[in-house]
Order: C-alpha cells, then sequence, then structure tokens
C-alpha cells in the first residue's frame, strides 16, 4: 500500500463518521417534524400495537391505520424516554448513514482506480447522494424513506463487495431488502428490481437463475421476519393480507371491492412514462405534494438512454475500461433500471424512490465514464455534472413546527366517563395523533374519511361501525378538525346523530385547530 494511501483510508473514514452527525445536526436546524403522515399514523399506529387497540378502534388513522407498525415502534418507545431534539438528532443521524453506504458502493465501482483516486471518487458520489432535493427534505422527518433505503443500499452493497457473489451473499443482501419491504411495502419495488438484476450475474443462464432464487428467498425470509405476523393479522381479521390494498382481487367483506391505491401521480401514457423523469425534474407536482427540485434521477436517466449510442463511436478513441468494476456498474444499472419501472406502474411518489435519487450521481459517473473520449475531459465532465446537481438541488418541506419539550404533545378534554366514551372521528384531516394522550378507555371510530365513507353501503367497516354506535349506551363525542365542522355534522346524519354546541380544543404541538365535541341522538337533541 502506497504511503498516500494511509492518508485517503484515514480522512475516508473520518467521513464517514462526520457525515451521519453531520445530518443529526443538519435535522436540528431544519425544526420539529410536523409531517402529514405523523399526525396520521406514525404516532398512533406503534401505541394502537403496543397497547393492544387492534380490536378497541376502528380505522382512526384512514387506510394507513392498516399499515405494519413495526417500523414506527423504535421511534414511539425511544420518544417516550428522549426529548424531541436529541430525538431529532438521532433521527438524522440514522439517516445520514446513507453515506456510509454510498461510499461503500462507489468504492466498489472505482475498484480499478489507484487507491486514493478510488477513495476520493467513492467520496465524492456519496457526498452528491445524499445532498438531494428528496432526501434532504426527508432528514429529521418519520416517513423513513431515507432509512428503508439502507436496507436497499446495504443489498447492492453486498452483491457488489465480491467480483463473483456467492451464494451466501446473494441470499444476506435479498434477506436485507426483504426486511426493508416487510417494514415499508413500497420498497417491494426494490426488491424486485434487485432480484432481477441477479439475472446478469453469472456465467450461464442456469447460475443466474439460481442467483435470483436464492436472492428471492433471502427477500421472502426477510419480508416474513419484519411482516410475517402483521400480514397474518390482516389475513385473519379482514382477510386480505394487505387490506385495504388489491381488494379487487382478495374480495375482503370488509371493504370495497377496489385497489384503494394513490394512483395520482402513475402515467396515463406511455409517452408520459418515457419522459416522466424529466416531467418531474422540472415539475414536482407530477410525483409529490410538495415542491422541490431535483434533476439527479433526469440526469442518469439521460446519461443511461446516451450511453448505448456514444459507445458505438468507442472504437474511434482508446479506452482503459479497468478503472470501473463492468459487472458492479451492469448490477447498479439494471437493478435500478428494473425497480424504477416497477415504481413507475404502482406508485410515481417520488419518495418511494430515495435509493435511485441517491444511486443517481454514482451511475452518472459511472456511464458516462464508458463514453468515448479524452480521460481527462470526462472526468472534467462528471466533476462539471456533480456540481451542477448539488448547486440545483432544493428540497421542499413537509411540515415543521418549533421544538417542543417531547416530540408530540396533546391535551385532550376531559372526558366525565372516558370507560364508557366512543369517539367518532370525521373529515380528511389527520387527527389520530392526539389519541394517546386520551385516557385508554375511550375507543375510537373513524365513521368517513379516505377508508369508509357511510355511502359504501354495507361493506364490513360501515356494517362494524353500525353495529357500535347502536348498541353503544355511553356518552358519543366528535374529533375533528373545526374547518370539517359541517362535514362531520352530514356524516354523523347517516347514523342518526348530531353535533351538539358543546365543543373543546384538542391543544398540540403537531397542529391547531382539532375541536372535541359532544354528540347526540339525533331524537334526543329535538
Amino acid at each position: 500500500m502506497s504511503s498516500a494511501a494511509v492518508p485517503a483510508r484515514s480522512i475516508a473514514a473520518v467521513c464517514c463518521i462526520a457525515a451521519p452527525v453531520l445530518f443529526g445536526l443538519y435535522a436540528l436546524t431544519l425544526g420539529q417534524d410536523a409531517n402529514w403522515d405523523l399526525q396520521n399514523y406514525h404516532w398512533y399506529n406503534p401505541y394502537a400495537f403496543l397497547t393492544g387497540r387492534l380490536d378497541q378502534d376502528i380505522a382512526p388513522a384512514h387506510v394507513p391505520t392498516f399499515y405494519n407498525p413495526t417500523l414506527d415502534i423504535p421511534f414511539y418507545l425511544a420518544a417516550q424516554v428522549l426529548p424531541a431534539r436529541p430525538l431529532s438528532f438521532l433521527l438524522g443521524t440514522v439517516q445520514g448513514l446513507n453515506f456510509v453506504l454510498l461510499y461503500l458502493i462507489g468504492a466498489s465501482v472505482f475498484a480499478g482506480l489507484a487507491e486514493t483516486e478510488r477513495r476520493v471518487a467513492a467520496l465524492g458520489v456519496a457526498l452528491v447522494g445524499v445532498l438531494g432535493g428528496g432526501h434532504l427534505g426527508l432528514v429529521g422527518t418519520t416517513f423513513y424513506d431515507n432509512i428503508i433505503s439502507l436496507c436497499v443500499l446495504g443489498a447492492v452493497a453486498v452483491v457488489i463487495g465480491a467480483d463473483r457473489p456467492g451464494l451466501k451473499r446473494l441470499l444476506c443482501a435479498g434477506l436485507l431488502v426483504g426486511v426493508g419491504a416487510g417494514l415499508k411495502l413500497p420498497t417491494a419495488v426494490f426488491a424486485i428490481g434487485l432480484c432481477a438484476a441477479c439475472l446478469v450475474i453469472g456465467a450461464t443462464f442456469q447460475h443466474r437463475v439460481l442467483n435470483a432464487f436464492v436472492f428471492g428467498l433471502g427477500v421472502l425470509a426477510g419480508f416474513a421476519v419484519f411482516a410475517g405476523h402483521w400480514t397474518l393479522h390482516l389475513w385473519t381479521a379482514y382477510g386480505n393480507p394487505v387490506f385495504p390494498y388489491f381488494n379487487g382481487l382478495f374480495e375482503s367483506a370488509m371493504g370495497l371491492p377496489a385497489s384503494y391505491r394513490d394512483t395520482r401521480f402513475v402515467p396515463l401514457s406511455a409517452g408520459e412514462a418515457a419522459l416522466f423523469p424529466l416531467l418531474m425534474a422540472f415539475d414536482p407536482s407530477e410525483t409529490g405534494e410538495i415542491a422541490f427540485r431535483d434533476w439527479r434521477i433526469a440526469a442518469a436517466y439521460l446519461a443511461a438512454l446516451l450511453t448505448p449510442v456514444l459507445m458505438l463511436l468507442k472504437g474511434r478513441v482508446a479506452r482503459d475500461p479497468s478503472a470501473l468494476n463492468t459487472p458492479a456498474v451492469i448490477y447498479i444499472c439494471a437493478a435500478m433500471a428494473a425497480s424504477y419501472a416497477v415504481w413507475l406502474g404502482l406508485f410515481g411518489i417520488y419518495r418511494y424512490l430515495i435509493p435511485l435519487e441517491m444511486l443517481s450521481p454514482l451511475i452518472v459517473v459511472a456511464v458516462t465514464s464508458y463514453w468515448p473520449g479524452p480521460v481527462r475531459f470526462k472526468t472534467n465532465l462528471a466533476i462539471a455534472l456533480m456540481a451542477l446537481l448539488v448547486v440545483t438541488a432544493k428540497p421542499g418541506t413537509w411540515g415543521r413546527v418549533p421544538f417542543s419539550e417531547t416530540f408530540v404533545t396533546s391535551v385532550p378534554p376531559h372526558i366525565p366517563n372516558p370507560a364508557s366514551a366512543l369517539v367518532l372521528m370525521a373529515g380528511h384531516t389527520p387527527t389520530a395523533w392526539v389519541i394517546p394522550s386520551f385516557p385508554p378507555e375511550a375507543s375510537f371510530v373513524r365513521i368517513q374519511g379516505f377508508i369508509n365513507h357511510p355511502s359504501d353501503g354495507d361493506t364490513g367497516l360501515n356494517v362494524t361501525i353500525r353495529q357500535r354506535i347502536s348498541t353503544h349506551t355511553g356518552d358519543i363525542y366528535m374529533l375533528s378538525a373545526v374547518a370539517e365542522r359541517t362535514l362531520a355534522q352530514s356524516v354523523l346524519a347517516a347514523y342518526g346523530l348530531t353535533l351538539t354546541p358543546e365543543c373543546s380544543a384538542v391543544v398540540g404541538n403537531l397542529a391547531p385547530g382539532i375541536e372535541f365535541c359532544t354528540v347526540r341522538h339525533m331524537e334526543d337533541a329535538s
């Protein structure tokens, strides 16, 4: 090892230690997370699971009530003992670990370079990878897309960490991304993509099929460990292991025969699909609810499309391909292309594509190195493109509030008889985050929202709700947003109920405007 390699290795180690800490500090500068999903289910779901409320409440967090709560449990438990600032720092630090994995992946891809150049290049693409507009906007938030990305990037690092990955290595890689898919179902697009890309690994067709098969076994094992209990619960309780999604296929009587998927951002035509990386680069409303800007995926898309064309000219210019680990480049490009294709058909939601955003700078540098032309020119081009991607990135915000002492705080109104209290919920504003502050004896039932509506007819949810209301003998209340009081009143009428003027504010740190009102039967009110 050369004398220059030792300082380079030390610098890389320092960067890999410092980067997560810096992201933890960055999270503190952004303020406390108060995103819509946190208000809806990231706080309620682990509380309900840990306190045994799965049968006590009915869909208080809309559709996400039925998401696997396992991913939310560590944060919820940590929030019981840590103040908001240290918890945000910890969250940002964990999210900053993506830098370390990107560095390891880059070091494997640039394996043919001299030691110092290899580490510098790997650090460079790792830095550009974590400075994307999508990732920066998620730092310190509870969406967890940039935590689950650790499973995806970890799987990539395991696969390309050896010249010829053996079956044990592929099994471990599959296990990693399977864990990610089990914890957050949209990660399945990367499980599919990384598994499909195993078909490019191996000397013969039989070896490639075996590689994909073993990787797939790892995916199934990881998914089973972290999501098996939840899919079994959904299957047993609702007759659909991913309830309410794809209910047209599973035909659970508890919901409508519909997919329940959010397809707002899925391209509607082949032309739109072909241009989607460019469309979402210049118009973030094509792929999400917030304004942000990032051109990394678009740059990787264009570079990948141009590469086959430009390589036709390769014979005219001498090129030494030994600087890159070509099998690793092929695997990463194939895995990300397959994952992107599945994502495009199912979701079109940018947050679910964060691992690709992070890997896109590496893909750009790697594929452009195969273009014809002098090495110095291509090196300068790669540096210029990386600088452009950094300076043009603009993170968005999912909602932040000033730091409180504890991460989630709310003060409910007094309930005289909580053991016999039935709290109804209506509207589309997320309000489930205040439920853990109420007396645990009270039950919460959503009578209208993104998961159900009285007009849905005799679905299992509606039948259960009507039975719960008709047989209830205690006090009834309504928890909803002040702005949706008229909507709440109209939905209550479908159950023969009405609001009274007796309303109190539910004060909390994440959002204002939630009220708690007494409800009466219409015949009693008259």
